[in-house]
């Protein structure tokens, strides 16, 4: 994919210049409407605290010496001699050393001895009266902050910088808020595409023209799951042409198989017929029994090995000696051929709930696993137990026990580890009760012991 489109970076500058240039621009109209305002009138100094100082004039005119406590309060002073230097004070040191010479320029230097008194204004909020007095110069500084006098304005008897002030600093802070909203509003417009592109990936929908961003790292992350997708689709179909192709062998192979099942189910069946001795009789309904289960394995290796979907609608009360019983009874052959016996141990389990056939075939495939194991002339413990949650049915062998490896991977499908097996094994018979105590809200446990394996199969009480 092509790079296009404006860097990151330079998009969140792009924001901030503007949102910059617009408070600058706010600000700036702030102070020119401020000036405006005290031109036209609608901001003028607070006259109530200039008149406190104007109505004592004639007391400290006309007196002497001079008394400061006829100021009123918290007005600011300093009196000079006749030669303009400063005797008394009442101001801070930064003040009082900005008013030093004033006297002397207002009245000496700019010939105005003539004149009693001049006022004019100071800095920020404070107004500004020198007097002469018969004994030199008096400086009055009064604070007379302006204020707002537009009669529409519910707050004009607020000063006017902090209403300036407050109204400048809301505007700030709602076009903050504004762009915040626009960039957010441009980063999810942008992040779109990605997030729609990884959907359709999840969902392996991998046939899609890809979109693109007018943000170039966002690009260049489209450009990124493009070659995630284009390698992901290459391994997906060829992994869903090996499906197909192991599907087919299978199946196949399912139906070579049935043609000798057939024959040997139905020689058995004439053997059946015929005057044998208990023995053989016991040894043909072995082979008649397990040949039945082959053909239904048959079924399910073709389905794709997994149990049937509605095990909840076959589920049931089962008693368990009945359950054992039967179990036994189909292990009968496999454990007479290894002269292994199984010690049964139930703790008190008379009954439990599952699916009868799909337990009978995950108990089966982990006995036969245990019988493996274990050497020729041992045991194999097959213990019943039952809890408020679960019931639990674990198979306990005397073989050397799972290695690291299996504990991990033992139940995968089609894992198998020849260094354990006695024989040939198809690393189904674990993946199988897996998933069949998955069916039963349960799981499968596998652990060492002692002196062997121990495989615990947990299904959920009713």
């Amino acid at each position: 994919m092509e790079k296009r489109g404006v860097k990151f970076n330079h998009l969140f500058i792009r924001y901030f210049v503007l949102l910059g240039v617009l408070i600058a621009l706010w600000v700036a109209f702030l102070f020119w409407f401020y000036g405006f305002s005290k031109y036209q009138g609608y901001a003028s100094r607070d006259q109530a605290s200039i008149n406190k100082v104007l109505n004592v004039e004639p007391a400290f005119l006309n007196q002497s010496p001079f008394d400061p406590r006829v100021l009123p309060e918290k007005t600011k002073y300093i009196l000079y001699d006749e030669s303009g230097m400063p005797t008394t004070t009442n101001m801070e040191d930064k003040d009082y050393l900005y008013y030093i010479e004033l006297p002397i320029d207002y009245f000496k230097n700019r010939g105005l001895e003539e004149f009693r008194s001049v006022s004019y204004s100071g800095n920020n909020d404070q107004s500004i009266h020198i007097y002469t007095l018969d004994q030199g110069y008096l400086l009055l500084e009064v604070y007379a902050p302006y204020m707002m006098t537009v009669p529409f304005l519910a707050y004009k008897d607020l000063p006017a910088i902090p209403i300036f002030a407050a109204s400048g600093f809301a505007v700030i802070v709602i076009l903050i808020l504004i762009f915040s909203k626009i960039f957010n509003r441009k980063l999810k417009k942008e992040v779109s595409p990605i997030i729609k592109t990884v959907k359709k990936i999840e969902k392996q929908n991998l046939d899609f023209i890809l979109p693109i961003s007018s943000i170039q790292e966002f690009n260049s992350v489209l450009t990124s799951i493009d070659i995630m997708r284009n390698s992901l689709k290459n391994s997906l179909t060829e992994q869903w042409k090996k499906e197909e192709e192991q599907k087919f062998q299978t199946a196949s192979l399912a139906h070579d198989i049935k043609t000798p099942l057939t024959v040997i189910k139905g020689n058995t069946e004439l053997l059946l017929e015929a005057e044998n001795s208990n023995m053989d009789q016991l040894i043909l309904k072995d082979i008649q029994e397990n040949s039945r289960k082959v053909e239904n394995y048959l079924g399910l290796l073709v389905g794709g090995g997994s149990p049937p979907k509605e095990t909840e609608q076959s589920m049931e009360e089962i008693h368990t000696s009945v359950f054992v019983g039967e179990l036994m009874e189909g292990m009968h052959s496999l454990l007479r051929s290894r002269d292994i016996k199984v010690k049964i141990i139930n703790n008190n389990v008379e009954d439990f709930y599952g699916n009868r056939e799909l337990l009978i075939r995950a108990l089966s495939n982990i006995l036969t696993n245990a019988v493996e194991f274990t050497p020729q002339g041992g045991e194999v413990s097959f213990i019943l137990e039952k809890e408020d949650l679960y019931t639990e049915f674990i198979v306990e062998d005397q073989g050397e026990g799972f290695t690291k490896e299996s504990l991990e991977k033992g139940k995968l499908k089609f894992y198998t580890h020849d260094k354990e097996r006695s024989g040939k094994h198809y690393g189904m018979g674990l993946f199988i009760a897996e998933e069949i105590a998955k069916k039963h809200h349960g799981e499968l446990i596998l652990e060492n012991q002692e002196h062997g394996g121990r495989v615990v199969l947990r299904i959920e009480n009713k």
